[in-house]
């Protein structure tokens, strides 16, 4: 990773078509591990309700992660599900999708936007959903100790989809 051109920040209205060209880049339907692309009405959203954080390199996006409060996505049936099993304690909000470009896989970008999320959201607990599959390949970044994670917990008996959550400092 050129960490010297690396920045990680704040996303704004002006960054959501390069965050859905590396969304599209990452759907499962092109190799991806992505299963639901988000509108740009979404990202929009989001941008403007949490921090939705973005890596740049050299001035373009290279990953981002968002943030939702649990009443934006409470209507989901599978969030609806997890929040019967455990709703969360007071500010916790959802964290997800998170998507970084191949070429900067592998050398610790995600573990580096979870550690600024947590940090600009202090003592609050986050969630995330995804598949079991998919928690294999990348349940480092979710719950390396320094990012402060839980293993995930199986919604249902030989469910597909697990949940992890997480609690920054504070």
């Amino acid at each position: 990773m050129h960490r010297s051109s690396l920045a990680i920040e704040l996303a704004s209205r002006a960054d959501v078509p390069e965050i859905l060209d590396l969304q599209e880049c990452n759907l499962l339907d092109n190799g991806g591990m992505l299963s639901v692309p988000l509108s740009h009405a979404w990202i929009e959203a989001a941008i403007s309700d949490m921090p939705v954080l973005v890596a740049r390199s050299d001035g373009r996006v290279v990953g981002y992660v968002a943030a939702t409060t649990l009443a934006a996505q409470a209507d989901i049936p599978i969030v609806e599900l997890m929040l019967r099993t455990y709703p969360g304690s007071a500010g916790a909000y959802i964290y997800g999708p998170i998507c970084v470009a191949e070429s900067r896989r592998g050398c610790g970008l995600a573990r580096a936007m979870f550690a600024e999320l947590l940090a600009r959201l202090p003592g609050r607990e986050g969630f995330t959903l995804h598949s079991t599959r998919q928690h294999r390949l990348d349940s480092g970044a979710h719950r390396d100790g320094n990012v402060g994670g839980r293993p995930p917990n199986s919604l249902m008996a030989a469910s597909p989809i697990s949940w992890s959550s997480i609690r920054g400092d504070g």
